[in-house]
């Protein structure tokens, strides 16, 4: 008898339903694994239906192996939340993306290690479609306004003199929506690392701030996490009161606010940036370009792979401002390479002089908006190959995620807007793809925007009080709540007054 894979049973069964085709598209993500085969569509039903079964344990002692017993549980709960919602829809569109959802899921964990981010990310790509399958339908012949004019009449209510708070919410054509802005016209920002000192709006009120925000990438569910690095570790460029705390490892948007507190949205990479010894000074003169390697300093981080090329002369590690030992031509996770042009005396610490001065700063990324126009090409801000957070650069959805959102932008007048996406709340707010996020800043009215850290840790507090919905969980119904994550860094505001 002919066996045929789950997907070719599935396409056979869309089309003899004659339904829309598009799910076929979706479930061609997160290939790679092999895939079981079945007699016909029953009982491919059957064995799915044991899989969901056992599925949860099997992820558990995956992952368990990977990272600590806490990200596992986050992961399996909400594999159990998404298997619900789509065993919930009534159309056979959710049937047979259930059937992806599980098989692609087995997959994985039957597949090569790391597992950890693959399992979180099919789990947001098919709770993404499951939203779209269900707010779609419960639309069909309605009419609702679009996020942009939403956007664009929103109206903001002052929080203190300079710094005003508005929100959208509400159905939309693309679904529920609910999304947080901060608008800062004057006033003074902080980049705050937040890690071990309590909640965001403990530390707002701590440090007299009249608003804050969550900031950029940090180490989270990397496999290879090694010393000096650890979880929780911020990814790229990191400034606190001029002191660079963490260099810009990787060449990526930016969030920067100067000693005149005029604040700009750009990339910094390593090229030009100095290295400053006791009695040495080393100018980084090219990034990832092994044809330099012999004309000056080269630095190579994780963007370019897990080995930078061999190199008869001398080579370094820094991860932050220390300098780390060296095994198998091994590039930090978090940190980088870099190629000696001398053979001078070199100490263990070394200070970070970037290309211009800043006295605040927070890397994110991708751009979102530039000069007006959409403008998202994470392989241009170096996610890709081994660079964390792995999420970004090994994304399989193609942007098809809907997540919870944090960007940045900045409008032609000078004022900024830090715009909170709520997301994982499949009532009120699936959330959005940067491409969402990108028309939203837009509509805004925002001439260049960039993308900071979202998902569980996407955070906004307004005069002591947080205001967005943010969980770890993916959250049923409206009544519900989740578990929420530690803000690890962030970006406070303060009143000009301060």
């Amino acid at each position: 008898m002919t066996r045929l894979t789950w997907t070719e049973i599935c396409t056979l069964q869309v089309k003899a339903g004659r339904l829309d085709e598009s799910c076929l598209g979706v479930l061609s993500a997160f290939s790679g694994g092999r895939q079981r085969r079945y007699t016909n569509f029953t009982a491919l039903c059957e064995e799915t239906a044991r899989l969901t079964d056992v599925l949860p344990q099997r992820i558990s002692r995956a992952l368990c192996v990977e990272v600590d017993a806490d990200q596992a549980n986050v992961f399996v709960s909400r594999f159990i939340s998404v298997t619900e919602i789509l065993q919930g829809l009534p159309q056979l569109e959710a049937k047979i993306l259930s059937i992806g959802f599980i098989q692609r899921t087995a997959e994985i964990v039957d597949g090569d290690k790391p597992r950890t981010l693959r399992v979180r990310a099919v789990v947001d790509y098919f709770y993404s479609h499951a939203a779209l399958l269900y707010h779609q339908n419960g639309m069909a012949g309605q009419s609702s306004p679009s996020v942009s004019f939403l956007a664009k009449n929103m109206v903001f209510k002052p929080v203190v003199n300079g710094i005003d708070h508005g929100t959208i919410a509400g159905q939309t054509n693309q679904g529920p929506v609910h999304v947080n802005v901060l608008r800062i016209r004057s006033g003074r920002l902080q980049v705050m690392d937040c890690r071990g000192k309590g909640s965001l709006a403990e530390i707002c009120r701590n440090h007299n701030a009249q608003a804050g925000v969550s900031g950029g990438f940090f180490l989270y569910s990397e496999t290879d996490i090694e010393s000096p690095s650890s979880r929780f570790d911020p990814v790229g460029l990191f400034v606190c009161d001029g002191t660079v705390v963490n260099p810009p490892v990787f060449r990526r948007s930016a969030l920067m606010v100067d000693e005149a507190d005029r604040v700009s949205i750009a990339p910094m990479g390593l090229k030009g940036v100095r290295l400053v010894f006791s009695d040495h000074v080393i100018e980084i003169e090219a990034v990832n370009h092994p044809a330099s390697m012999n004309q000056g300093a080269v630095a190579f981080n994780r963007a370019f792979g897990c080995q930078y090329p061999h190199h008869d002369a001398g080579v370094i590690a820094i991860v932050g401002r220390q300098v780390v030992s060296i095994s198998d031509r091994r590039i930090p996770l978090a940190g980088f390479v870099v190629t000696l042009p001398t053979s001078a005396p070199l100490t263990d610490l070394v200070d970070i002089v970037l290309t211009k001065p800043i006295r605040c700063g927070i890397a994110g990324g991708p751009a979102l908006l530039v000069d007006g126009k959409v403008a998202i090409d994470p392989q241009a801000e170096e996610f890709k190959h081994s660079a964390p957070p792995i999420t970004f650069s090994r994304d399989e959805t193609f942007d098809q995620n809907l997540l919870p959102r944090m960007a940045a932008g900045l409008m032609p007048s000078g004022d900024l807007l830090f715009v909170a996406v709520d997301g994982r709340n499949f009532d009120l707010a699936p959330g959005m793809t940067l491409a969402q996020t990108a028309r939203l800043c837009r509509a805004l009215g925002c001439s260049d925007a960039m993308n900071l850290d979202g998902g569980s840790s996407k955070r906004m507090v307004v005069a002591g009080s947080v205001v967005d919905l943010p969980s770890t969980d993916v959250v049923l119904n409206a009544t519900s709540n989740g578990k929420v994550r530690k803000v690890q860094t962030a970006m406070l505001v303060h009143s000009s007054k301060n």
